[in-house]
């Protein structure tokens, strides 16, 4: 499980990965007021293949329990298309009826020459929750993984 917390060291929200799906998934999650962990919002890759780099974001308003989250029955809420090599990612919302809007990008840099690392870069539209999209571009960047990360 990965979290981001205050200064103060309170969690604001994380994620973790789960093998419940058909494809690998991952919860964005948060803590009620009784220590419960609670999901916001799931986001399932559309495909095993490694030439895909797409996924569905459901999100469950109000939020769901863990041990009982399911996305039977919600519409999908954030496409995200990606692009397998330079693993960059669009995140995008709405439909054919009313038009689509990019909410944010999630850029890679390549490898750090010192620290061997990759790195991304996030663009982030107004009124988006910034937390939310920073769990979002981590939990993808794990889903498409080079290396496949065991939890």
């Amino acid at each position: 499980m990965r979290v981001i917390e205050t200064i103060e060291r309170k969690e604001i929200c994380g994620y973790q990965r789960t093998s419940q799906f058909k494809y690998a998934a991952a919860y964005i999650t948060i803590m009620d007021e009784t220590e419960k962990t609670m999901v916001i919002a799931t986001i399932k890759r559309k495909s095993n293949s490694s030439l895909e780099s797409s996924a569905d974001i459901y999100l469950h308003d109000p939020a769901m329990n863990i041990d009982n989250v399911t996305t039977t029955g919600l519409p999908v809420d954030i496409y995200v298309e990606g692009d397998m090599i330079s693993k960059n990612y669009d995140l995008v919302m709405g439909n054919g009826n009313t038009g689509w809007f990019k909410i944010a990008k999630a850029a890679r840099k390549w490898k750090d020459k010192l620290t061997m690392k990759d790195s991304y870069f996030l663009e982030i539209g107004q009124n988006v929750d910034v937390a939310f999209i920073c769990m979002c571009a981590l939990a993808l960047d794990e889903l498409f993984s080079d290396h496949e990360i065991q939890h």
